[in-house]
């Protein structure tokens, strides 16, 4: 199973973040790490978003962030999830370039 997040410009200033599962199975209780630290804490997480949604293999789901001047870009992007077999996984996806 693999999982992957990834930080995809969509218009001029405009950023989201996709979270897309490459591998057989669901992945579940998916945790998205900008610098180690949680998305959902960063400054520019937008907010009011839920939670990601568990993804069925071959799905995606995507959330939209905010960089406002003076906010960090992160240098490392990481995700965590758990298969249908309670296993935990994660990966770094290495840098968030802009």
């Amino acid at each position: 199973m693999s999982v992957a997040a990834e930080i995809i410009e969509v218009g001029r200033e405009s950023w989201r973040l996709v979270v897309e599962n490459q591998g057989p199975g669901v992945a579940r209780s998916i945790i998205v790490t900008f610098d180690g630290e949680p998305a959902r804490g960063h400054a520019g997480w937008a907010a009011g978003q839920p939670a990601f949604s568990p993804l069925a293999e071959g799905t995606s789901d995507s959330h939209d962030l905010i960089w406002a001047l003076g906010t960090e870009w992160p240098t490392t992007v990481g995700v965590s999830w758990i298969d249908a077999q309670d296993r935990a996984f994660g990966r770094i996806m290495g840098r968030a370039d802009r």
